[in-house]
């Protein structure tokens, strides 16, 4: 069976740092997958340890405190497909989640949160902010869809009834599944390079930069390097 897209990605990526020798945890969402209900996640997160004699390479960094070198020596190693990886733990994925939540007023970091399978009960009504004079978010509760508390109830138990390692490679054939119902949607014939650069728009829309945007067009085209 073809191994989903980020799964590749992932086997690929996880290669590449052994090579190098460096380091690495997987976090983020598909790392979520792993512990609690999985959702569709468009990227992969990695935290990687890196010494001075990496810094040209780097234009920012984002995790360097002392709470999060403590979080990576945390880190545990699981087998996914094959290949062992080392993820975040369980405790310090969450904290990650409410923390991005905080800074970034993200109702979906908050939302993971809500589908751990903790041992106590978290309750359903958080919102973001904590001032109640802030308009912006006081009062706020988590986005809601059209799925019953029942039918709701019965898929989360399912998705916790499934292996970890199960449930995260089902996790990233969410994206192949979005992946296909967008190409569907495009006329027929499409030249490859608008049709990459087309679905790169639909998946990530504004999330990436310009800058990347017309690198990822260059790429398409085979332009060489500059």
């Amino acid at each position: 069976m073809t191994l989903p897209t980020e799964i590749a990605v992932l086997r690929d990526v996880i290669e590449r740092f052994e090579r190098l020798g460096l380091e690495y945890m997987l976090t983020g969402s598909l790392a979520l997958s792993y512990y609690a209900e999985p959702r569709m996640t468009r990227d992969l997160d990695f935290v990687v340890a890196l010494s001075a004699a990496d810094a040209p390479m780097i234009e920012h960094v984002r995790k360097h405190t002392p709470y999060r070198l403590h979080e990576f020596e945390r880190r545990r190693a699981i087998t996914v497909a094959g290949v062992r990886v080392w993820i975040v733990s369980k405790e310090d994925l969450m904290i990650s989640k409410l923390d991005w939540a905080r800074d970034s007023r993200s109702e979906v970091q908050l939302r993971d949160v809500r589908t751990w399978p903790p041992r106590g009960t978290i309750a359903p009504t958080w919102t973001i902010g904590s001032s109640s004079s802030d308009s912006r978010t006081s009062g706020r509760k988590l986005m809601k869809g059209d799925t019953t508390p029942a039918a709701a109830r019965i898929m989360r138990e399912r998705w916790l009834a499934l292996r970890p390692e199960r449930r995260l490679v089902l996790a990233a054939r969410m994206f192949d599944s979005a992946r296909a119902l967008v190409l569907s949607s495009f006329p027929e014939g499409l030249p490859e390079e608008d049709l990459k650069t087309r679905l790169c728009a639909r998946l990530y829309g504004e999330d990436l930069s310009q800058r990347y945007n017309a690198a990822l067009r260059s790429s398409v085209r085979g332009d060489a390097a500059p």
